[in-house]
């Protein structure tokens, strides 16, 4: 960017998001699959044009929320445009938002976040839906999982260019580390994907023939892993794990895999992880996870967790304390927790969040989205016959659990990383359910 002027730089990067946006549109009017391919392509792109803000009527706009209100509205069209396949789950959806909104309109005393949170959290739940309807081929989603690795190699290479002090910016943690963020708001959102990515790497992989491609997506699977170690983001690490204890499970059983292989794995990468942090003791990589150790030991609990532990008590006294009971029943708007409990920022657990901003009734409604589409994931990998579609299946139940360890961590908001999953378990469903012998 040498010889540009910083207003320059800002007009080439809404150009380019321009650009990004006007391609979108047209993919939206020609083929709904490649509107969805294109989300996954560009997102990358755009979202790391956060702090690229304009002034629109007295709000900070930029290129990434942008994209992920154009993203909303074009799903949402999808969505309702084509024939109902899980009437009570479409139907749920629409009321949670619905409900939120209104909450938002009504009680909220920070309406606009309240209707930005509903939109977010609306735009994975309808995604999945909508891409449900839309893919329906093992080539489709082969398509997919070669374009989610082609997404998965720009945020790879924006976190080392970032590292490497060519573009983007830091944060620099309580002990010291720095984590890379590239143009994204920080290593959290590229942790993140990255760990979104790598249960579809895997699905490519335990089917991929061809020796360079399975070396390809081998080398990218191992990549991501490396650049969510070197984030030095807790919550991934912890959330993949989990999800690969939940895949040996259902490889055991639905696979019908020998259980003892699973355990002989499961076994082996505790004892690998345990050596690394016996190893690493001291190091700055480890650095972030000591500090855990360190103010547990002196009592500081309410630090834990970057703080959202204390978060979750402060939430616990205002909601059982202080709150009124019609604002414990119906909730008193999303995002809005910053404002109650005083804290200056929101609880960042979404089940907290969205149990104090939708109360009682919008909390049970979102639950029980989440265990309709998790409901519908185990019946098709229970009653579908191919392997190669169980084992994809799998790796996406693997990743809702994923999701909802993330939950803990305010992951709901983040519209940039949840299109990846949301898009993948949607295509998933698609494939298996058209693909079934009836």
């Amino acid at each position: 960017m040498t010889g540009l002027s910083h207003n320059n730089v800002n007009t080439l990067y809404f150009l380019i998001s321009s650009i990004a946006i006007l391609i979108i549109l047209c993919l939206f009017t020609v083929n709904r699959k490649l509107f969805y391919y294109g989300i996954i392509i560009f997102y990358p792109v755009i979202g790391q044009l956060i702090t690229l803000n304009v002034m629109i009527m007295g709000s900070a706009i930029n290129p990434s929320m942008l994209f992920g209100l154009i993203i909303f509205l074009l799903a949402f069209i999808d969505f309702i445009q084509k024939r109902t396949i899980d009437f009570l789950t479409e139907l749920l959806i629409i009321m949670f938002g619905l409900y939120s909104a209104i909450i938002g309109l009504v009680v909220s005393p920070v309406p606009m976040e309240t209707i930005s949170w509903t939109i977010k959290i609306m735009t994975w739940m309808i995604i999945i839906i909508a891409v449900d309807k839309t893919f329906f081929s093992h080539a489709d989603y082969i398509r997919l999982t070669t374009i989610i690795a082609i997404s998965s190699l720009i945020v790879i290479i924006s976190f080392f260019l970032s590292k490497f002090g060519l573009y983007g910016s830091s944060v620099t943690y309580e002990t010291g580390v720095k984590s890379y963020g590239g143009g994204f708001s920080s290593g959290k959102t590229i942790a993140y994907y990255l760990s979104f990515a790598i249960p579809v790497l895997f699905t490519r992989i335990s089917e991929e023939k061809r020796i360079m491609a399975l070396f390809f997506f081998r080398i990218l699977c191992a990549l991501s892993f490396t650049v969510i170690l070197l984030s030095f983001v807790r919550a991934p690490v912890v959330g993949l794990y989990i999800a690969f204890v939940v895949y040996l499970y259902l490889d055991a059983r639905y696979l019908k895999k020998k259980p003892g292989r699973a355990v002989t794995l499961l076994a082996g990468v505790s004892i690998i992880l345990f050596v690394i942090y016996i190893l690493g003791s001291g190091s700055e990589y480890l650095g972030r996870w000591t500090e855990l150790a360190s103010r547990a030991k002196a009592g500081q609990i309410e630090k834990l967790g970057s703080g959202r532990v204390g978060g979750l008590i402060s939430f616990y006294e205002y909601y059982f304390y202080k709150t009124p009971l019609i604002k414990k029943v119906f909730g008193a708007g999303l995002g809005a927790s910053m404002h109650y409990l005083g804290t200056g920022k929101i609880i960042h657990n979404d089940y907290a969040e969205i149990f104090m901003g939708t109360g009682i009734i919008g909390f049970c409604l979102y639950i029980w989205i989440l265990c309709r589409i998790l409901r519908k994931l185990f019946y098709l990998i229970k009653q579908h016959e191919s392997i190669q579609v169980k084992s994809a299946i799998g790796f996406s139940i693997s990743s809702f659990f994923l999701f909802l360890s993330y939950n803990m961590t305010n992951v709901s908001s983040g519209i940039f990383f949840l299109s990846l999953w949301a898009i993948n378990t949607g295509a998933v469903k698609g494939w298996s359910r058209s693909s079934m012998v009836i």
